[in-house]
């Protein structure tokens, strides 16, 4: 779907049938992630899946605002995205699997999220040329939450991968722990202790947190550690941190 989408009554409803489905909407009918907005769409749009594995894709990766994006949970494979057209239609979707959601590269967006029973969303932020960032927060509903490189993992729930986001936050997500896995080279790890709950760990900062493992691989690798406590005590992660 793309292009200018209008229903000129209302609502626009989708109906696809019992196949695994892929749904894009943009307004240059490309692939994805490729400079797509949606600023097009005028109207609230309603996607019914139906059966079979189905995928949602939203390309606005070119969209020159600062968006604040909601995105609800209805129910399994239910839910509702706002906050990406400024003039207000939102996008709800049913039975969708997998929704892949590409924010503009211009200014900072928020998106603010709760996690879906069977649901799983891959978020890419891309990267915004003006501070402070993006920031994603994430509901974990209650389930028990853990971060393995970009992909945050939820018992009960479907995953979240996010890239270009340098705020992540993790609510109601039980004992998190945060593991990442370095290439097997060279790497440099840099890293932020800001308090017990808190840490930076290569350029995103990550609230909500219990504790911190890095397994580094082979290669000679560096770990860059510093400290932002106000007080003379070291700041540490309330369930420590552990560098392989």
């Amino acid at each position: 779907l793309f292009g200018t989408l209008n229903s000129g009554t209302g609502n626009i409803t989708v109906n696809t049938g019992g196949d695994d489905d892929l749904i894009q909407i943009d307004n240059n009918g490309g692939t994805g992630n490729d400079g797509g907005t949606l600023d097009g769409l005028q109207d609230s749009i309603i996607i019914n899946a139906g059966a079979g594995t189905n995928t949602l894709t939203l390309d606005d990766s070119s969209d020159l605002s600062s968006d604040t994006v909601g995105i609800t949970n209805d129910a399994a494979g239910d839910g509702t995205i706002t906050g990406l057209i400024s003039t207000g239609p939102s996008i709800e979707f049913n039975s969708i699997a997998t929704v892949n959601l590409n924010l503009g590269n211009t200014l900072a967006d928020t998106v603010n999220l709760a996690a879906n029973p069977t649901t799983a969303f891959v978020l890419d932020g891309n990267n915004p040329t003006a501070g402070p960032g993006d920031t994603l927060n994430v509901d974990a509903q209650g389930g028990t939450a853990s971060v393995a490189d970009n992909t945050i993992s939820i018992t009960g729930f479907g995953s979240v991968t996010h890239s270009d986001f340098e705020t992540v936050s993790i609510n109601n997500g039980g004992t998190i722990a945060l593991v990442f896995t370095g290439t097997g080279g060279a790497d440099t790890f840099d890293i932020t202790l800001i308090d017990a709950d808190s840490v930076t760990f290569n350029g995103v900062t990550y609230n909500g947190v219990n504790s911190l493992t890095v397994n580094a691989g082979g290669g000679n690798d560096t770990f860059q550690v510093s400290d932002m406590a106000a007080t003379a005590a070291m700041a540490s992660l309330a369930g420590g941190i552990t560098l392989n």
